[in-house]
């Protein structure tokens, strides 16, 4: 029976096969040096060939670009929760009750509601809680917006044109041939 005396490989064994293999493709190996130079402990060779090579390099970057991702995924998620355990400390640390006191103090109040505002604006934002705000541009009668800037620019004199490139209004005398 064809590969009857191969062995079974453990994951761990797997993974440090793919580790070496990686390290040595790092290092300028081509796929065909790493078929050849990896050996197990009998003195096998453990890649049929290239192309079983060039397979594990690709698990094994494959295995780590998981891993990484998993890792900012967390890192993210413990950020967000830090950030959110930040804007409470703030509003604990009396602005909420400055905001919602009945000191006859408005400026006082009006300051600490503004910031109030500003910290659940920041968690919103840091939560996602606030929807995309879908805009249309329309024209003045509420008409789709019709853009003729071609016919705009050809219809204009050498002064206008040389007044909207120097960011005046085009007819604005005060850059006219001082």
């Amino acid at each position: 029976m064809a590969g009857s005396s191969e062995r079974v490989r453990t994951d761990a064994e797997l993974r440090e096969r793919r580790r070496k293999a990686l390290q040595l493709k790092i290092h300028g190996a081509t796929y065909e040096q790493i078929a050849d130079q990896l050996v197990d402990e009998d003195g096998k060779r453990e890649y049929y060939d290239k192309s079983h090579a060039r397979r594990d390099v690709s698990k094994a970057l494959r295995e780590i670009t998981e891993q990484e991702s998993k890792e900012f995924l967390a890192k993210r998620e413990e950020e967000k929760i830090l950030s959110n355990e930040r804007l409470d400390l703030l509003l604990r640390s009396g602005l909420l009750e400055k905001a919602t006191s009945g000191s006859d103090n408005w400026e006082v109040r009006l300051k600490a509601i503004d910031r109030v505002i500003r910290v659940e604006e920041r968690r919103a934002r840091l939560l996602g809680l606030d929807a995309p705000v879908k805009q249309e541009v329309t024209g003045t009668d509420g008409s789709p917006l019709m853009i003729s800037l071609a016919n705009d620019l050809r219809a204009m004199t050498d002064e206008e044109l040389r007044a909207l490139v120097d960011g005046r209004p085009p007819g604005d005398p005060s850059g006219s041939g001082a």
